[in-house]
């Protein structure tokens, strides 16, 4: 029997999940600002690679939250936004490898280059899954949402 995800258990998803995100993409981000606060040293020295992963990372992790609390009434009216959101996080993961990579120490060697590449993609493909999973089941949950409210208004 193959699992199903249910509203309940997509909303527990999106808001622990986006919780425990938000709560860890800020903490990153006061480490990242205290590292780059001795004296002397510019904010903006930091690498840009890290300063996209925290930022990116806070972002959708806030969302996931946004979308944990609003998920029964958006999948009644077709959870859009949230399917929008899943899409553009997906997109935004794939970036982050690229922005990994190009932001990578692999000088000019290209052995070094190609595991760079590899160790992302590889790094990313969970967290790529399990997004496309969840677009999947909001699609089908929001249609079945549909559905029952549109045959109960029916009756």
């Amino acid at each position: 029997m193959a699992m199903r995800e249910t509203e309940r258990s997509a909303r527990l998803y999106f808001l622990i999940g986006g919780g425990l995100g938000t709560i860890y993409g800020l903490w990153s981000l006061v480490n990242l600002v205290n590292l780059a606060r001795p004296p002397r040293h510019a904010l903006t020295q930091e690498p840009v690679a890290a300063w996209y992963i925290i930022v990116i990372s806070i972002v959708f992790s806030a969302l996931f939250v946004v979308a944990g609390i609003d998920l029964p009434r958006a999948l009644r009216t077709g959870a859009s936004w949230i399917l929008r959101m899943l899409v553009v996080a997906g997109v935004a993961l794939l970036a982050w490898v690229v922005v990994l990579y190009l932001s990578s120490d692999v000088d000019y060697d290209p052995d070094r280059a190609k595991a760079a590449l590899v160790a992302g993609l590889v790094g990313i493909a969970v967290p790529v899954a399990l997004v496309a999973y969840l677009y999947v089941n909001i699609r089908r949950l929001s249609a079945e949402a549909r559905a029952t409210s549109s045959t109960a208004a029916n009756t």
